[in-house]
């Protein structure tokens, strides 16, 4: 009590200068307050992201099992190589492309006019078969066999293709599709020699 008597006795710049002191202390504790405060909810947000990205992992790795699943059956299956034609031997292959194309072109209401091999291929290591064959049908049967083929497995490659309409379907008009005769080559890829020798040896198994 005589100490706040002295103060309020004690000449004015005193006076001030222990308000302004007390402002500050004030301010300052103020300040700190809000600074803890600041520090600890930008923790707890830093905390929550975290958490946010830990589970999203989780997600991730959860959703990709999956597929890491089905990747590791297609490596543990050989025989399922979509990138080259299977057989024992070239001329089976060939005989299997034959094959292919006529189940194709019959599924799609085509006929098909004639077929044969083409020599085999060599470009940058890789060595092709294929077939060369003249296919007749209306437009939407000889689309679809175009498709079907572009989409088939093991892969084939279609080199050329020409189409025309025929002198009949010309003479008839335009009533209904007309008759198209479709002159096409493809190709795919034959497995290194090494993968017929193989085939071959367990075909005489």
């Amino acid at each position: 009590m005589d100490r706040l008597t002295a103060l309020l006795n004690s000449p004015l710049a005193i006076r001030r200068s222990v308000a302004i002191l007390f402002v500050a202390v004030a301010i300052a504790i103020v300040a700190t307050g809000i600074t803890l405060t600041a520090s600890s909810l930008y923790s707890q947000a830093e905390s929550i992201r975290d958490q946010r990205a830990h589970l999203g992992r989780l997600q991730s790795a959860i959703a990709l099992k999956p597929i890491l699943e089905a990747s590791q059956q297609y490596t543990v299956a050989p025989d399922d190589r979509p990138e080259f034609l299977r057989g024992a031997s070239e001329a089976v292959i060939q005989a299997n492309l034959q094959t292919q194309l006529i189940a194709i072109a019959q599924a799609q209401g085509v006929d098909v006019l004639s077929i044969g091999n083409t020599a085999i291929l060599q470009r940058e290591g890789m060595r092709f078969a294929g077939l060369r064959a003249n296919l007749s049908g209306n437009n939407e049967g000889i689309h679809g066999t175009i498709y079907a083929i572009e989409t088939s497995k093991p892969y084939l490659i279609i080199r050329r293709a020409t189409m025309r309409r025929t002198l009949k379907s010309q003479q008839t008009g335009n009533d209904g599709q007309p008759e198209i005769v479709l002159q096409i080559q493809f190709h795919g890829a034959l497995p290194p020699v090494e993968g017929l020798a193989e085939n071959a040896t367990g075909a005489v198994e």
